[in-house]
């Protein structure tokens, strides 16, 4: 953090959703219209592992911001008579695709939420939801549900038998949702540029490791998730406002 930066003077990370971003870009077009430039960094450029802001000072930023998958959109404000000063950054909810400097909002908006088709995949034990969206509308989707085969409390042979019972039910249940998205991803009209999960960490990481994706699919899973308790419709649609939110970090008014 910087010398002159205090911990009070920094706003506590806060989620912003797409249409709360676009009420935030408004508002700064007509509080400040000319005095404010964003500079859009995707996540490997030179730029953004040299210094977050080429030169600015933004080391108060955490390190969830600084290891942003998706890249960072900085915003400097300019009053009279002073330096362009960094005042906050956006961490988007897809990744930033090439370097960027901007006044312009429709740009911006280009830039760091573009009209792409995003799979989206929820998965826990019993459990699973798909979906592929595009500019936020929900195109097609499917849930299915299964039996899970509960806890077995006894020991011995029994236990045993159990457990290689509820692994090969596990195995049945990953294939077959893997083959559920494969056969939707694969019919669906347009490329799709994304493929975000949610649900349980350790559910998604073994079903990652049996299942197979159309297209090199699996290339362009992003490394974000959703949060969801239970894969159902309702879920989805929560899912597809979560995919098109963004972090925003920011430094408190007059404190710099």
């Amino acid at each position: 953090m910087a010398a002159d930066t205090l911990a009070s003077d920094i706003l506590p990370p806060r989620t912003v959703s797409s249409r709360g971003m676009m009420g935030m870009l408004k508002r700064l077009e007509t509080d400040s219209p000319g005095d404010y430039i964003f500079k859009l960094l995707p996540p490997n450029s030179p730029s953004f592992r040299r210094g977050l802001g080429g030169g600015h000072d933004w080391s108060w930023l955490p390190d969830s911001a600084s290891n942003s998958p998706t890249g960072l959109a900085f915003l400097y404000t300019k009053a009279e008579s002073s330096d362009w000063t960094p005042r906050l950054a956006v961490a988007p909810p897809f990744p930033i695709e090439s370097e960027t400097e901007t006044t312009d909002r429709d740009t911006l908006i280009k830039s760091i939420n573009p009209p792409l088709h995003v799979a989206i995949m929820l998965i826990r034990y019993g459990y699973v939801a798909i979906a592929v969206a595009h500019d936020e509308t929900l195109m097609l989707t499917k849930t299915e549900t299964r039996w899970v085969p509960n806890k077995h409390r006894a020991g011995g042979q029994s236990a045993n038998r159990f457990k290689r019972s509820r692994e090969k039910w596990a195995r049945e249940f990953f294939d077959k949702s893997a083959t559920l998205a494969h056969d939707r991803f694969s019919t669906y009209p347009h490329r799709i540029d994304h493929l975000i999960f949610g649900g349980d960490r350790h559910v998604i990481n073994q079903f990652l490791q049996r299942a197979r994706f159309p297209d090199n699919l699996s290339d362009r899973i992003l490394e974000r998730r959703v949060n969801t308790l239970r894969p159902n419709r309702n879920a989805l649609k929560d899912a597809v406002r979560q995919a098109w939110s963004s972090t925003v970090y920011e430094l408190a008014e007059g404190s710099v």
